[in-house]
């Protein structure tokens, strides 16, 4: 065998070397990424109803409650099958329920609420002035504080920092949890905005005049699945008005009506 011939299958046992070593690298790539899918959550909000009531008052509500529908069976949102209403039950605090529609577990979820209160507080301010409710919103940004007074006396202040984050440790797949894993809504977000559909109502503000742009919260959620890699998702949620009772004291109904506005990412 002459060297050239040699030399020449010296390479092509070389090439074919390098092409098995591809092939098996390729294919653990693609396990791997078949093992991260596998545990990879998805978050996501629904739809969900809110039942409001205001506290008894000569005046105007200085507090609201919000509550929710149970259902005889809660139903993840991939579900064919309709929720089947039963009665309005008072909870503690109202709560956005998210569903972990993927296969794997969601850890370590850090959640965070943006709301631009400021512009809500000055309409909400301008409608009382208006109607001459007697109601007053301050909004200390420094302190990061909000104070509601009404002629009566009564009212309350909120500490805006201590109900902006919240931290949960796991939220199961809804095949296990099924009824979602609830975080709570900020209670000055459920003050402001039955506020601000209190005045609006009151004094049979037109339709056209109703900017339900400025009831709008977002809800950042920060998570990671169970091999550790890191996810974010951003999502916006809307209070959408149904209707509104004048009576004693005053009720409504609504929508709460998420949407996505940020992709699912794993950083870096």
């Amino acid at each position: 065998m002459s060297q050239q011939t040699f030399q020449i299958l010296s390479l092509l046992a070389s090439a074919a070397t390098w092409a098995t070593a591809l092939i098996a690298l390729m294919s653990l790539l693609s396990i791997r990424s078949q093992q991260k899918a596998a545990h990879r959550p998805e978050l996501t909000p629904t739809r969900q109803i809110i039942h409001a009531i205001a506290s008894a008052s000569n005046g105007a509500p200085s507090y609201w409650t919000w509550t929710e529908i149970e259902t005889e069976e809660a139903v993840a949102p991939n579900s064919s099958e309709p929720a089947r209403p039963t009665k309005a039950v008072l909870r503690e605090r109202y709560g956005v329920r998210l569903f972990n529609l993927g296969t794997g577990a969601a850890k370590d979820i850090s959640i965070e609420w943006k709301f631009a209160i400021e512009q809500l507080v000055q309409r909400i301010n301008q409608l009382s002035q208006r109607s001459f409710a007697e109601i007053y919103i301050e909004h200390d940004i420094k302190r990061q504080t909000l104070s509601l007074k009404t002629k009566t006396g009564e009212g309350a202040s909120y500490f805006l920092k201590h109900d902006r984050h919240s931290r949960h440790d796991y939220i199961l797949p809804c095949s296990i949890e099924n009824k979602g894993h609830k975080v709570f809504l900020p209670l000055w977000y459920i003050e402001l905005v039955s506020m601000y559909l209190y005045l609006a109502f009151t004094q049979k503000e037109k339709e056209e005049d109703m900017d339900d742009n400025i009831l709008e919260i977002e809800l950042l959620a920060k998570f990671a699945d169970i091999a550790g890699n890191r996810y974010s998702k951003r999502f916006k949620l809307r209070t959408k008005p149904m209707i509104y009772t004048h009576s004693e004291p005053p009720t409504f109904e609504a929508l709460l009506v998420p949407s996505c506005s940020g992709k699912e990412k794993a950083p870096g």
